[in-house]
């Protein structure tokens, strides 16, 4: 209380004492929680009624280890979002099954690999062999005759065949020779010269 002197009198005047606003500030996962009043009219201020952090509520989830990727354990807190990993798990590797595929006549044989495990599906072919190749059998298709070409057909055990087209066959006069033998023989043309008007007949 104040004296305040009037007309040669001295009186005491009360102080007006704080009017506090109060704020209540909830705790949080980390921080405690309390009630702060302030005052309105000179900023003093003070705290009470203190509680304690609530901590983390953390949800956990588990990432399961792939092939190529490892697997862990994250622990997520439901208020704050605050989150860590543990329990680490190292990739597990491929679980690779073969399948062969045999070489055939034509083609290439190889091996496929792909990975067994589930969701991963994971493949790769390696292993190439040669192709087998044809083993023909020559069969005679068409027997050959006085006027005409026989045909030879040639067929894998693979169930391919394959018939060689007959050769171009040159043009050629049958000329009868004038020699008496027991049968007529034949003789083939000479080529002429460039300057022959005409193909020139010799006799054998």
């Amino acid at each position: 209380m104040l004296p305040l002197r009037l007309w040669g009198e001295t009186r005491e005047i009360s102080a007006l004492a704080h009017d506090y606003t109060h704020v209540v500030v909830d705790a949080t996962c980390t921080s405690d929680g309390y009630t702060e009043h302030i005052c309105e009219r000179c900023g003093h201020n003070h705290r009470d009624d203190f509680t304690p952090a609530l901590g983390h509520n953390y949800e956990d989830r588990v990432v399961a280890a792939t092939c190529e990727t490892a697997g862990y354990t994250e622990h997520t807190c439901k208020r704050c979002d605050h989150s860590y990993m543990d329990s680490l798990v190292q990739p597990l590797g491929h679980d690779y099954q073969a399948v062969v595929t045999a070489p055939t006549h034509d083609k290439m044989g190889y091996t496929t690999y792909t990975c067994a495990r589930e969701g991963c599906g994971h493949s790769y072919v390696s292993d190439y062999t040669d192709a087998l190749g044809h083993t023909y059998t020559q069969t005679v298709t068409k027997e050959a005759t006085c006027t005409e070409e026989g045909v030879m057909t040639f067929t894998c055990d693979c169930g391919k065949s394959a018939t060689p087209s007959p050769s171009p066959r040159r043009s050629i006069r049958m000329i009868p020779s004038s020699r008496s033998l027991t049968a007529p023989t034949w003789a083939i043309p000479p080529t002429p010269a460039p300057s022959a008007a005409a193909a020139i007949r010799t006799p054998l």
